[in-house]
């Protein structure tokens, strides 16, 4: 197996590892070739990104700067946000909230538990809760 990764030739590089490495890309071609880097790694950097961005609307919405908690949870600012576009805003909050915390809660059982199948145990649950959580958003 050639050791590297498609971003870096590990044989003229001196030992360097490749600074990608530390960004939590694959560091071999043979993972990259059969599709593992979607598995984990870059499923939970997609979902951390993307939970920055919403989560910095989500509360952007209800800061001071747009006029302040008490006014933002009043009927009229609740019922004006009852709308299709918050509704998919909030489906794709909940669901990358539920992707990376499975991701996650997965990683640490995993070591907890070596050679378990905690993903067996795990779907079921977090597909329960996120249909429930589903339910107010969807109505």
């Amino acid at each position: 197996m050639q050791k590297g990764n498609i971003f870096w030739n590990s044989e003229n590089s001196d030992n360097f590892p490749s600074p990608l490495v530390f960004l939590g890309c694959p560091t071999d071609n043979q993972r990259v070739l059969r599709g593992d880097i979607l598995s984990e790694d870059l499923i939970i950097q997609i979902t951390g990104i993307s939970l920055l961005i919403l989560l910095g609307i989500h509360l952007f919405t209800f800061s001071s700067y747009s006029g302040g908690l008490e006014e933002n949870l009043s009927w009229e600012k609740v019922k004006s946000r009852a709308n299709e576009g918050w509704n998919l805003f909030y489906f794709l909050l909940l669901s990358a909230v539920m992707i990376h915390s499975y991701e996650g809660v997965k990683r640490v059982l995993s070591e907890y538990f070596p050679g378990k199948p905690i993903s067996r145990l795990l779907i079921p649950i977090w597909v329960s809760v996120y249909l429930w959580a589903l339910i107010p958003i969807m109505g």
